[in-house]
């Protein structure tokens, strides 16, 4: 009998995105926050198979989530009140926007900044989305791409 393997959709799903007025009190506990992405990421059922975490002095951290699915990050500005997450689904389009809601949910935050939310192909030859030459050559301060969400 042969063994059938698992074959992914061919187009992922990626949610790049800022949140502001993180409290100090939130962005210095490195561990509420970490926790936070764990809980955050049993919405859309992903599996955490690895961590890998840094922990700056005198403050802010960077959290890698490996999931079997791809991967969760989050990087802290605690100078800025601020924090970066960037997530991927190798699920299909959508998967991972539930999390990233909770994620938002459990993170007190004055607005949060979409920087790219979207498929990803995973396979040459299939169109799933256009990159604008701006975001191609860098310059995200003119893409229509951007939206600030309060």
């Amino acid at each position: 009998m042969t063994q059938k393997h698992y074959q992914s959709p061919p187009v992922g799903h990626q949610i790049i995105a800022m949140v502001y007025g993180v409290p100090d009190e939130v962005l210095k506990d490195n561990d509420r926050l970490s926790a936070i992405l764990s809980q955050a990421l049993k919405k859309d059922n992903f599996t955490v198979v690895g961590e890998v975490r840094k922990d700056f002095d005198p403050q802010g951290f960077t959290d890698a989530k490996l999931l079997s699915e791809s991967h969760a990050l989050q990087h802290t500005y605690p100078e800025y009140n601020s924090l970066y997450l960037d997530l991927y689904s190798c699920l299909g389009e959508k998967h991972g926007r539930k999390s990233f809601e909770e994620f938002l949910s459990l993170v007190p935050h004055d607005s949060h900044l979409i920087i790219f939310e979207g498929p990803v192909p995973a396979k040459e030859g299939v169109r799933a989305v256009r990159i604008p030459e701006n975001i191609r050559s860098g310059d995200l301060r003119r893409s229509r791409k951007l939206r600030a969400v309060s």
